[in-house]
């Protein structure tokens, strides 16, 4: 964030960057003003710009802003549970906690064994789950879910 020399009026300096190189992208004031909300490093950002060539160099200005929405998984949640933590009564409540979380993915059950040996069981579409880290903290007491 920046203030203009003529009125002091703010405005942003953005950098788009990848492995290719960076590129500085000028908000002026009313787009700041604007889109101040969206630009938050790291966040998603579709921006249309007006890029020009001067000097060897690329000057461009940002125009609409829109937030990107992620794009939901569709990779299924695997728990790995310690077997001798597990009852039929953690089952009950690992059910309780999935059906909490509901969603598109669908989800593995991987049981260790104390002597390291592990089974997994594909839960059935009615298990498929959304929100994954709710769901591994809710069950981390049964063992690392990892």
């Amino acid at each position: 964030k920046k203030f203009s020399k003529k009125d002091s009026k703010p405005f942003g300096i953005l950098v788009l960057e990848d492995f290719t190189g960076s590129l500085e992208i000028t908000a002026w004031d009313e787009t700041f003003a604007k889109n101040a909300a969206l630009l938050v490093p790291g966040t998603a950002v579709s921006i249309n710009i007006r890029a020009t060539l001067r000097e060897e160099s690329v000057r461009a200005t940002a125009g609409a802003m829109a937030a990107l929405k992620p794009k939901a998984s569709v990779k299924a949640v695997r728990l790995r549970l310690q077997r001798t933590l597990i009852d039929d009564a953690a089952l009950q409540t690992i059910h309780g906690l999935v059906k909490k979380n509901p969603g598109i993915r669908p989800l593995i059950l991987e049981f260790t064994l104390p002597d390291g040996r592990a089974f997994e069981i594909t839960a059935g579409e009615e298990f498929n789950v959304g929100d994954e880290r709710a769901l591994r903290a809710a069950v981390a007491h049964f063992g690392p879910a990892t």
